[in-house]
């Protein structure tokens, strides 16, 4: 089939995709290949003109964008028409008995030796729910998901070769969430989104800025896609943002700040200490030669009723150990704590009183009391730590009390 627009012609190719064709290739196309004539008579319109003059006027659409696990070849979206360029597919299931493990022996073994029973389930669970959409053509929302473990306990096998495999590959994601690019075309031609311990060593804004853009990419469902050469596109994206990290303290910093508007959007999946290393040969090998059947398998696998979210699919899941790892470690947390400690310096005296400021003079205050270890707070700035006093003030009233009066806010420190 052929289309015009967004300033090109365009050809469904066969086997999936298209080509974008210019004006000249696409008479070349018309002649060669669909054996039109080119030659016209007595200044009349040759038949290659008047089939490009069909295809504008009839085959015309707005522009050309993947939209993933959609079988729909023309999209309409708000109004307009869009050519599906897409050609990821889902791994298509076998007919095997619908037992775990029958013909998928060593994606069973992996995830049972990996996890412990309520992180398993909730991971099968997430699973089915992402593939199942997937394979019916109507991709919906879920959490990401975040598994930490040991050095070679297959984090990357399962998160790539496995969940990447069964909805059609992944594309490193790592760029955008650190804040170092925008969208790009090729991100929304996949549906998994993956990150391998790309942070390292990250300062409060890095992870603020990581943890601001994870939330924003999972809560929202419509980006703006940037392809060379083309009309920037709003396109939607339902897939799954998916980052593994080894267990050690560095590697945990990429753990977002799990306050309370990002927890239902993220679940923390920790690997057992005790899990096996990954030592066979060919492990992706293995697991391409198993995925059919582990397809059939969540293709059946019916999800429990009690888990189910009527936002993301299915609600989220975090291990005790992550969640108090990520929420000991988040700026705010490290902010009450610097606060805390900057409050009992102020507060010498035997019967202190409390102290009104302002968040300029309580910035200025901690900087000359604390000295340098005030910057690792990340509130430089008389907004940024606006936002924390509130916040503290609420967490701990106690120690803390925001008033307003003549539109200047103060904070009303106690002993």
């Amino acid at each position: 089939q052929l289309f015009h627009g967004d300033g090109a012609y365009w050809r469904l190719v066969e086997a999936g995709g298209d080509v974008t064709m210019t004006v000249d290739q696409m008479r070349r196309e018309l002649r060669v290949v669909h054996h039109v004539s080119g030659s016209s008579r007595d200044g009349n319109p040759s038949d290659v003109d008047k089939v490009m003059n069909i295809v504008e006027h009839k085959q015309s659409i707005h522009g050309a964008a993947p939209f993933i696990h959609n079988p729909k070849k023309l999209v309409v979206l708000d109004g307009k028409r869009y050519l599906n360029t897409s050609v990821v597919e889902c791994i298509k299931p076998s007919n095997q008995s619908g037992i775990w493990g029958d013909g998928f022996q060593f994606i069973a073994g992996l995830i049972d030796q990996q996890f412990d029973p309520e992180a398993r389930c909730h991971l099968i669970n997430w699973l089915a729910h992402f593939f199942q959409s997937a394979l019916k053509g109507r991709l919906s929302k879920g959490t990401a998901l975040i598994i930490v473990g040991g050095p070679k306990r297959g984090k990357t096998l399962l998160s790539n070769k496995v969940i990447g495999g069964l909805v059609g590959g992944c594309v490193d994601a790592s760029d955008y969430l650190l804040g170092e690019s925008n969208f790009n075309s090729e991100m929304f031609e996949r549906a998994v989104w993956a990150i391998d311990d790309s942070l390292g060593a990250v300062n409060h804004h890095n992870r603020t800025q990581f943890t601001n853009r994870l939330k924003k990419t999972v809560a929202n469902h419509q980006f703006k896609c940037e392809a060379k050469f083309r009309v920037p596109i709003t396109l939607p994206w339902h897939g799954r943002i998916i980052i593994t990290a080894n267990d050690d303290t560095e590697s945990l910093q990429i753990l977002p700040n799990m306050d309370m508007t990002i927890r239902d959007k993220v679940s923390l999946l920790m690997i057992k200490g005790d899990a096996p290393v990954v030592n066979v040969a060919n492990p992706g090998d293995l697991v391409d030669s198993e995925l059919p059947a582990f397809a059939h398998w969540l293709q059946e696998y019916a999800i429990p009723e009690e888990v189910k979210d009527g936002r993301f699919g299915v609600e989220a899941y975090h291990d005790a150990k992550l969640l108090e790892e990520a929420v000991d470690s988040s700026p705010s947390a490290v902010f009450r704590e610097m606060f805390s400690v900057w409050r009992k310096s102020i507060m010498a005296d035997e019967a202190p009183e409390p102290i009104c400021m302002t968040a300029t003079e309580i910035l200025n205050n901690m900087k000359g009391q604390l000295g340098p270890v005030s910057s690792s707070i990340g509130c430089t700035k008389e907004q940024t730590l606006g936002r924390r006093l509130t916040a503290l003030s609420r967490l701990e009233p106690t120690w803390l009390k925001k008033t307003k009066s003549g539109g200047i806010v103060r904070y009303t420190v106690f002993p």
